[in-house]
């Protein structure tokens, strides 16, 4: 998986921009605040369909206009092949494929394929359950469009039922089981698909970690269901469900809204058999972290076959010099693109830097630098 070309129309704080990038590793610096990261973003919107800094798609449309485009071009198989995505203010983006309209827009996600690592996922480890649900879901909707169409059917019963939660009328509330069985039947498929991916997940981001902190303390990641301390098949976790909801319909109806179900569900990280949320120190927790998302990697290839891009957005100010170099050179046949105030410190592993200023490409030579 090759990115090529990136061609940016009024988006965030880029005007017009058309980048081409090299194989191995591709640098973007400039100040802070310049557009870097909205770059990067653009690219991985590319790949999950959605931005990993606001889930409003309109706050992604340049001040002033209606619209934005983002359009790339990358080699996938030795296929080169573009994508094209147009954001509108008040109505639902648009996507096309080598000139075809997609009629579904998540029939999209994962066609390109990368993998992000921001100072933000530091929150991963010390967030709340939401931003590693975020995660989870994020990851495995880009490796599986079933879990994609289950993930979208989940979250309409769930507002289905909790907009019925809200009434107070019998008659509506007898249509109640409907919902129960929609939530355990999608809820089902998406529990069980979290709990395999977390323990193909934590056999690798184990090894990761070993080799970071030179073996220092195991790590290990466990999926957290509110509804049960075992692994279950698909079967028991539908049936888990529906009885938890039956169980808790009571205390539903008092909060008008649903209590228990996937999406209540979470995972832990574990540093010798403690929590690393509360336990570990901050080299460790970027440790843990740097560790997982490159098991994400490794996992995204292993299941798709293609080596996806990875994005690298200001690493050199959230990792130590030993981090920054075990990321770089334990991805030696991925392509890389790094965002950094500072390129010194990547000249030996990308000669040619792109410069952003003020949204716009600038020359290195124009820059001082």
């Amino acid at each position: 998986m090759k990115l090529k070309q990136i061609r940016l129309t009024s988006y965030r704080n880029i005007r017009n921009m058309e980048l081409n990038f090299v194989p191995g590793v591709q640098v973007i610096t400039g100040e802070n605040a310049q557009g870097k990261t909205n770059i990067l973003e653009a690219v991985f919107l590319t790949s999950t369909m959605r931005a990993f800094r606001t889930g409003k798609e309109n706050m992604l449309i340049r001040y002033g206009e209606q619209s934005a485009v983002i359009e790339t071009v990358f080699e996938k198989s030795g296929r080169e092949q573009t994508l094209r995505i147009e954001l509108f203010d008040k109505e639902s983006k648009k996507v096309w494929l080598d000139g075809r309209r997609l009629q579904k827009t998540r029939d999209a996600i994962g066609l390109f394929q990368s993998v992000l690592f921001t100072p933000d996922h530091l929150m991963m480890i010390k967030g709340a359950p939401g931003e590693r649900r975020e995660f989870l879901d994020m990851t495995l909707c880009a490796q599986s469009p079933s879990y994609t169409e289950d993930l979208l059917q989940y979250s309409k019963a769930l507002k289905n039922r909790n907009r019925l939660l809200k009434f107070e009328d019998e008659a509506l509330l007898a249509t109640l089981p409907v919902w129960d069985e929609l939530l355990a039947k999608y809820g089902s498929r998406i529990a069980f698909a979290r709990q395999q991916y977390i323990e193909q997940l934590t056999e690798v981001a184990a090894k990761e970690y070993a080799a970071i902190s030179s073996d220092r303390e195991k790590m290990k990641i466990v999926y957290v269901s509110p509804l049960t301390k075992e692994n279950l098949t698909k079967e028991q976790y539908y049936t888990a469900i529906l009885q938890a909801l039956e169980k808790n319909k009571e205390s539903d109806l008092e909060n008008q809204s649903t209590g228990v179900g996937v999406h209540k569900d979470d995972f832990l990280t574990l540093l010798a058999g403690k929590s690393a949320k509360f336990y570990a120190s901050q080299g460790q927790i970027r440790s843990c972290v740097l560790a997982i998302k490159m098991a994400e990697a490794a996992l995204l290839e292993k299941n798709s076959g293609h080596k996806p891009v990875i994005l690298l957005d200001d690493i050199l100010s959230e990792l130590d010099p030993g981090r920054q170099e075990y990321i770089l050179n334990n991805t030696p046949e991925n392509q890389c693109i790094v965002t950094a105030c500072e390129p010194d410190k990547l000249k030996e592993i990308c000669a040619d830097c792109i410069w952003i200023e003020g949204g716009e490409k600038k020359d290195v030579s124009s820059s001082g630098r």
